[in-house]
């Protein structure tokens, strides 16, 4: 019987594909399989502990973000090198929820500062200073936390200080609620697109 195959008439194609399909190549692959998998599968639970779960506390909701965007980050990388083809907007949104993510976590480039930023060079930096409350027999019974603006010094002022500091909160809000939405529409729209 001829074949029409082009690839078969090499005989390197010829042994891979008898190795692919014969008994000694299942026996040959599932005894790699065997031998490999659990280093394998040791070094992704070492690679998870070292990246994520070092620092994780079970009552601190900060760490689900660090699982997500550790997986995500992962999810990333096989695709990248993977075998499989995926559109670029896949990729594109995968890497957008990955930077929001990091951004939610980055304590650097928070929302307080973002927010707080326009209000400090407004009013100043805060000054804050506490005073003791003293009991009758002379003992420090507890302290009294104070604060002021350089710029805000009359009670006009201050109180629209007050005012617009609790708008930065509101702000603050804001940004935190818009990317929390923005990261889950992203991860409920593209999730079943990230796959190999």
């Amino acid at each position: 019987m001829r074949r029409s195959s082009k690839a078969l008439k090499n005989w390197k194609d010829r042994v891979e594909t008898w190795w692919l399909f014969s008994k000694v190549g299942d026996f040959w692959h599932e005894l790699v399989r065997r031998v490999h998998r659990p280093f394998w599968r040791a070094k992704l639970m070492y690679d998870w502990y070292v990246n994520v779960f070092k620092d994780d506390f079970d009552w601190d909701s900060g760490y689900l973000l660090k699982i997500i965007e550790y997986k995500l980050k992962r999810i990333k990388v096989a695709l990248e090198n993977g075998c499989a083809i995926h559109e670029e907007k896949d990729i594109k949104a995968l890497s957008l929820a990955i930077k929001i993510l990091q951004r939610m976590q980055d304590e650097h480039h928070s929302y307080f500062e973002k927010a707080h930023r326009d209000h400090d060079l407004k009013w100043g930096e805060l000054i804050t200073w506490t005073t003791p409350n003293y009991e009758a027999n002379g003992e420090i019974k507890t302290y009294t936390w104070h604060s002021r603006r350089p710029n805000a010094n009359t009670p006009e002022e201050i109180e629209q200080e007050r005012l617009e500091y609790r708008k930065t909160w509101e702000i603050e809000e804001f940004l935190i609620r818009r990317d929390r939405r923005w990261l889950f529409g992203i991860l409920s729209k593209y999730m079943d697109a990230w796959w190999d």
